[in-house]
């Protein structure tokens, strides 16, 4: 355990600071689970699980730039990236960190097993990178802004409310992906260089107008 959680040490101002996080997100969890009655929403929880899940990202994007036509390859390489590089960051970040999640995560009947790092939130990071990405780096019709941002704020509303993050985790990893972001859009590749990547990634070979996979 990181030296910042250990309850054995003399506490500084930060492991306060952790504490007073620990028992305001518990409050808020329990209060506005019980409002909001979010163990009735056990479908709608499970899609927004599924739907910022790493693997599927990375698996879907690969898959429609494997199978499309290329026309949108400079969007789904750029993201492929993006979301690659998050995941290494937040995996350093919770390396370091350590800090467990809340202890009383295993009492909401909509959680499995909790045995990972708590902070910063990586479905969080995601999220933010996701919705910035298409509001920012390649923007959405605006019409269709609203419910990115609805979903992201489902994201970011139900780590907490099912106990699986403290607030902390998801502020922080809001502003951890908003620097990521930040840092990334000045590598964001063009067209032709992004299916460049991509033949390298797939081992496919172009000639002419033709493609051939080896």
């Amino acid at each position: 355990m990181n030296y910042l959680f250990d309850p054995n040490t003399q506490e500084s101002f930060l492991q306060k600071f952790l504490k007073r996080d620990e028992i305001v997100s518990k409050k808020f969890a329990f209060y506005w689970g019980e409002r909001l009655q979010i163990n009735k929403y056990k479908n709608t929880t499970n899609f927004l699980h599924y739907s910022c899940s790493g693997i599927v990202w990375l698996v879907g994007l690969f898959a429609f730039a494997y199978f499309s036509s290329h026309h949108f390859i400079e969007v789904e390489i750029n993201l492929l990236m993006i979301l690659l590089f998050d995941i290494v960051v937040v995996s350093i970040v919770k390396a370091y960190v350590q800090r467990d999640p809340p202890s009383y995560c295993d009492t909401h009947p909509l959680n499995m097993d909790m045995n990972f790092f708590s902070f910063p939130s990586g479905y969080t990071t995601r999220a933010t990178l996701i919705l910035m990405y298409f509001t920012i780096f390649y923007p959405l019709p605006v019409i269709l802004w609203i419910p990115v941002y609805l979903w992201f704020c489902a994201i970011c509303l139900t780590r907490v409310l099912l106990r699986k993050h403290y607030l902390l985790d998801v502020f922080g990893g809001i502003m951890i992906a908003s620097i990521e972001g930040i840092i990334l859009s000045y590598f964001l590749v063009d067209k032709d260089t992004a299916l460049d990547l991509f033949n390298w990634i797939s081992d496919e070979k172009t000639v002419g107008s033709d493609a051939e996979v080896l």
